[in-house]
């Protein structure tokens, strides 16, 4: 009877470690079945980080401004976000042409002239058609003005690019304190149409 128990008890021994084997081979199956799932997955979250800081650092290597060019329609271009956008009222200038103007020059010597045709460069804030009429009413006051100041000009000071541009500025000034004199000045520039000397 002793024996009887002792084989039994052997016998349940047994039945335990091999059921412990059968229960280890299952988890080691398990874990081989899910480690390459998990390698795979690991794998794709690092290459998917890769490609987005590598897509981010050549996307700031372009210039700002610099626009893509689609191969399929050459007509079709994306615009950055800076021309996207509508234009400030400080970005939508117009243009007003004054009439020519033969001035003598100030030389008592030699009668030189000059023969002047401007445009002016007006600020989006003014609304275009009430502009052109408000230049409309005061232009024989700006030929004069622009008149008067070239005839205090000598023939020296207009030669050279350096002079042409300080005389665009002056008359820029004059115009300016002319016509808005209590307000922030209105002609961004004075442009030459036209400058003969004889």
């Amino acid at each position: 009877m002793a024996d009887t128990a002792k084989k039994e008890l052997h016998e349940d021994a047994d039945a335990e470690g091999s059921n412990d084997k059968v229960l280890q081979s299952r988890d080691r199956r398990t874990v081989g079945s899910i480690l390459p799932w998990i390698i795979t997955l690991v794998v794709a979250v690092l290459c998917a980080g890769a490609g987005l800081t590598l897509g981010r650092l050549f996307a700031a290597s372009r210039t700002p401004g610099q626009t893509e060019h689609c191969p399929e329609n050459p007509l079709l271009e994306l615009q950055s976000p800076e021309e996207a956008r509508p234009p400030t009222d400080s970005e939508r200038t117009w243009y007003y042409d004054l009439e020519p103007v033969t001035v003598n020059l100030n030389e008592p010597a030699i009668r030189h002239h000059v023969r002047a045709s401007v445009t002016l460069e007006m600020s989006g804030g003014v609304d275009p058609s009430k502009g052109r009429a408000f230049l409309e009413r005061r232009k024989v006051l700006l030929a004069d003005r622009l008149t008067v100041h070239l005839a205090s000009l000598a023939p020296q000071d207009l030669r050279g690019e350096g002079k042409i541009e300080q005389v665009q500025l002056q008359i820029r000034d004059i115009f300016n304190k002319e016509l808005f004199p209590h307000s922030k000045p209105r002609i961004k520039q004075v442009l030459l149409k036209h400058l003969a000397m004889q």
